[in-house]
């Protein structure tokens, strides 16, 4: 090879050195002004879906437990509340239930009265199958909690006298719901029973809770 060709080569080899270098310094570049307008978009719009998410958790309360007038915090506890009259008489509970369903957790408000048996609950997150275990936020599955209590709420493929029918097609999701109902309304009566004194760690409130 002449001496013309190989510093030919060395050129087009240095060519596409430079080219290779300088297309990574772009994408690093292009990568660092993305985040930084990421972050900045989320700096701003972080206050609003959190005053959203406030909002949602306001609604629900009020959906699942239509008589209270108002909600208390219950102290020490994270997003419970005592759902209270216009005399300022305690008519049920507002409890916080987070259950594992058929593809993710499902988290819902649930509302329970005095003698501890489901008002109603609306759902706040999930990833269930829409069309199928989607179907636990309809009003007529909803429906079949009211009034039952923690032994009352067993799950069944057909319709069954005392039972709560399963959506079709989706008896998991239908099971998760009634045994996250069932635990935190056993919860609730054990904490209950203590006047609310003795709160485990994991429900204690979170500091920088917004509720």
């Amino acid at each position: 090879m002449s001496e013309g060709s190989q510093t030919s080569v060395v050129d087009a080899s240095q060519e596409a050195s430079d080219s290779i270098f300088k297309i990574g310094i772009n994408l690093a570049i292009i990568g660092l002004v993305a985040g930084a307008i990421l972050s900045v978009v989320n700096y701003f719009t972080q206050p609003i879906r959190e005053a959203n998410e406030v909002r949602a958790r306001e609604m629900a309360r009020k959906t699942v437990l239509p008589k209270a007038a108002s909600f208390t915090a219950i102290e020490g506890l994270d997003s419970w509340f005592y759902g209270v009259d216009a005399d300022g008489q305690t008519v049920g509970y507002i409890v916080p239930v987070l259950q594992r369903g058929y593809d993710g957790n499902i988290v819902m408000t649930l509302g329970v009265d005095k003698q501890f048996k489901v008002v109603r609950y609306k759902v706040l997150k999930d990833r269930e199958t829409p069309g199928l275990g989607a179907k636990m936020k309809e009003d007529w599955f909803i429906k079949q909690f009211t009034g039952r209590g923690k032994d009352n709420l067993k799950v069944s493929k057909v319709k069954v006298p005392g039972k709560v029918t399963a959506i079709t097609g989706a008896t998991i999701t239908s099971k998760a719901v009634a045994a996250g109902i069932k635990a935190h309304i056993e919860v609730l009566e054990e904490l209950a029973g203590s006047d609310f004194k003795t709160i485990p760690a994991a429900l204690q409130k979170k500091e920088g809770s917004h509720e």
